[in-house]
Parts: structure tokens; C-alpha cells; sequence
């Protein structure tokens, strides 16, 4: 089983590494974290890893053969998570974005009230209020929109926070507009597969909120286009999913399409990609591998490991593969093993957790399929299932936020 582990180069800050010979071609790239990061690792062909100095979130990092950049960010409370990417230097997009960021100061405050029970969010976040009331959320100043939900109906302040900022009072029922009927249909699913949709919205500014639960096709809703901005961006997913359980573990094979961008006249029709076969998870020392044959049609790959803790802490870390770096090998590590990585951000495989393998085509600038297996392992039978974070709910909204702007 071959297990690709490469390394990296970054220009004036790291020597040359590696047992391997370069290309003679070097390249540079650019990584933006957005936000400071915690760590910053490279690694180049078969040498070893190399961490960066952390200053600011813009590196420039010369390759010659594939490489891995490795990120580390834990700005959010409750959220541990990292980003690596695997690419060669046949692949063209040069820019690297790792999005460290939510440490954004909290400064201002949104203040008011909701004249019935429902949802309002704004920025990461959110109050739930189970009857009329008022509602007091922290979030960054300048502008913002905040959104007021209940089951039927949407609203949508564009408000400007400077300090404690005082909303005017909110009625749905005078305030709102009601969620339009939006039944969608689906091309290429299969007998004994689970087709469902859902819909999340980001805002110009940042607020994010994810519509659950997931619904049949039929009664798929949208947010009217009298509510949105040209700014915000309505998504819809239509998913088929073929879930079997056995001892410990739940297994699903999804395959799934993604729209941004959605409005009242975008086409409600979803055409599935092809079904991934053929790939398996293994654990490899402390890490875990994926291995996997021919793959449906495909721009990149994605394989990731997840955990929820007991005390309500998310781990989550992400590998995202070129199409170029994934043909030079049929199995794929997420090598954690980096000087730095301290031992309370990994997760503890003999615990539950989840593991994803997931391969992504994009059509169109509006539109992405992908071809899934998720597995949650080390369930223990006769308990209930806890909520792994790839189901994870709106009582972490910032959390929500974060594991949306991955895709």
C-alpha cells in the first residue's frame, strides 16, 4: 500500500528538505489563513515536516514537486480545527485559502425583541427564544444583517452595530415574508436510496444560518427574492444517501448536489453524479488513511476526520486533494504527526468519531456534485447515537459558521 506523505519548501524562511529530487521548475504559491493561525507546517516530496514562523496570515511558499501545507487554527472557543492541502505543481490555482477566522472582536451588541417564538441570528450569533421576547447577541461592529425565522416565515434588518445597538421591534406577521413552496426533483437516484434537501443562507456580511431539519424533495422551501440582497447567497443541497449499519458502525454512501447563489427562477431540477465505490478507511498509527480505486468524474478530493466530545468540543480536520496529487497514489494519509501539533487537538480514535471520503466535480461557478462515504465508528450498541458534528446543530451556531465556509 503506497501512503503519500510529502513535504514542502517555503521561500526564505526554510532550507531545502527531502530525500527526494525536485522538478528543477520551482513554483510559488500563496496561503491566506484570513485570520492569525496557530500553526503552519510544510512538507515536500518524501522529506519531512517544517513548521513556519506564525506571522499574519499571508505566506508565500516555493514548491517543485507535490507538497502538503498544513493549518492549524483554535480561535473559537469549542472548535479545534485543521486544514491541509495536497497538491502538485501541475496544478494551476496558486492561491491556498485556510480560513482562520473567527477572531474577529466582538465589540458591538444587538438588542431587541421578537413578538413571537422563533430564531434570530446575526453575524455567528443566534438566539433561540421558545416565546415572544427580547434577545441580546454579541457581534462584531459595522454592518450586518440579522435574520428572524420562526417555521413559516423570514426576515431579513440590514443594520449598522456600533456598540450596543438597539434594533426596532420585530413581527413576522407584519415584519416577515412567508418561505416559499419549492419542490425539487432529482435525475439518477436508485432503489433503496434516501433523497432528501436542505437550504442554509449566508448573508453580505457574514450571518449564517442553517435551515434544519432536512426535508423530503417535496417539500423543499426557499427564502422569497424580495427578502435577499444580491449579496446573499441562498444555497440548496439535494442528497441520495444509502446508509447500512453494522457492529459500531453506521456507513453511508451519499452523492449530492450543491447550488449557491439559489433564487425563485433558478432551475429546481438536480441531476446526481455517479456513485463512489470502492474506498475504505484504515487507521495508521495514530492517523487515518483512506484507500480507493477509480473514482467518479472529479476536480478534487476531500478527506476528513471528526469528533464531538463529551465536554461539547468539536475536532475536525480536513485534507483537500488536487485531481493531479490524487493520481499519484491509490491511498491518501492525514498525517497529524507535525512538530508543534499539540496532543489535545487530535482526536481520540478509540472514542467515537467520524470519518469522510468525498469527491467533488464542480459544473459550473453555481454548482458542485460530490460522490460521498461518511462513517461514524465506535458506536456503542443500545445507546443513542450522539450528534457528530457533520450533523452538528444550531446551538453552535460560530461552529456551523466555520464547518460552511469550507465549502
Amino acid at each position: 500500500m503506497q501512503i503519500i506523505r510529502p513535504s514542502i519548501l517555503l521561500t526564505g524562511a526554510l532550507a531545502a528538505c527531502g530525500d527526494s529530487e525536485g522538478s528543477g521548475n520551482p513554483k510559488t504559491v500563496e496561503l491566506d489563513t484570513i485570520g492569525p493561525p496557530t500553526l503552519v507546517a510544510v512538507r515536500q516530496g518524501d522529506g519531512a515536516w517544517q513548521t513556519v514562523a506564525v506571522a499574519g496570515n499571508r505566506y508565500s511558499i516555493q514548491i517543485d514537486r507535490p507538497y502538503v501545507v498544513a493549518v492549524v487554527c483554535n480561535d473559537l472557543e469549542g472548535l479545534i480545527d485543521s486544514y491541509q492541502f495536497a497538491r502538485t505543481p501541475d496544478d494551476e490555482d496558486p492561491m491556498l485559502v485556510a480560513p482562520c477566522s473567527a477572531n474577529t472582536a466582538i465589540e458591538g451588541v444587538a438588542q431587541g425583541t421578537l413578538a413571537q417564538a422563533g430564531v434570530i441570528a446575526i453575524g455567528t450569533g443566534r438566539a433561540r427564544l421558545g416565546s415572544a421576547g427580547g434577545y441580546n447577541i454579541p457581534v462584531a461592529n459595522g454592518p450586518q444583517e440579522l435574520i428572524a425565522t420562526d417555521d413559516a416565515r423570514i426576515a431579513v434588518r440590514r443594520v449598522q452595530i456600533a456598540g450596543p445597538t438597539a434594533i426596532p421591534p420585530l413581527d413576522l406577521a407584519t415584519d416577515g415574508m412567508a418561505f416559499l413552496p419549492s419542490s425539487r426533483t432529482v435525475t439518477n437516484a436508485v432503489s433503496g436510496e434516501l433523497t432528501d434537501t436542505n437550504m442554509s443562507i449566508v448573508t453580505e456580511h457574514g450571518t449564517f444560518m442553517f435551515f434544519f431539519p432536512s426535508v423530503e424533495l417535496a417539500q423543499g422551501t426557499l427564502i422569497p427574492d424580495a427578502v435577499l440582497a444580491a449579496a446573499d447567497n441562498q444555497r440548496v443541497t439535494v442528497s441520495a444517501d444509502l446508509v447500512s449499519d453494522g457492529a459500531g458502525t453506521s456507513t453511508t454512501a451519499s452523492r449530492s448536489v450543491f447550488r449557491a447563489h439559489v433564487r425563485e427562477a433558478t432551475d429546481r431540477s438536480y441531476t446526481l453524479p455517479s456513485p463512489l465505490a470502492g474506498a475504505t478507511f484504515a487507521t495508521v498509527a495514530n492517523d487515518v488513511a483512506v484507500t480507493f480505486g477509480d473514482l467518479p468524474d472529479h476536480d478534487s478530493l476531500s478527506f476528513g476526520i471528526d469528533q464531538l466530545d463529551n465536554d461539547g468540543t468539536l475536532f475536525f480536520h480536513d485534507m483537500d486533494v488536487s485531481a493531479a496529487f490524487a493520481a499519484t497514489a491509490s491511498t491518501i494519509e492525514l498525517d497529524l504527526d507535525i512538530p508543534g501539533f499539540r496532543p489535545e487537538w487530535r482526536i481520540d480514535l478509540a472514542q467515537v468519531h467520524s470519518r469522510s471520503f468525498v469527491v467533488r466535480k464542480v459544473r459550473s461557478a453555481d454548482e458542485q456534485t460530490g460522490s460521498s462515504l461518511f462513517q461514524t465508528v465506535n458506536l456503542e450498541q443500545g445507546k443513542p447515537r450522539r450528534a457528530q458534528p457533520r450533523a452538528i446543530s444550531l446551538e453552535k451556531p460560530a461552529l456551523a459558521a466555520r464547518l460552511a465556509e469550507r465549502r
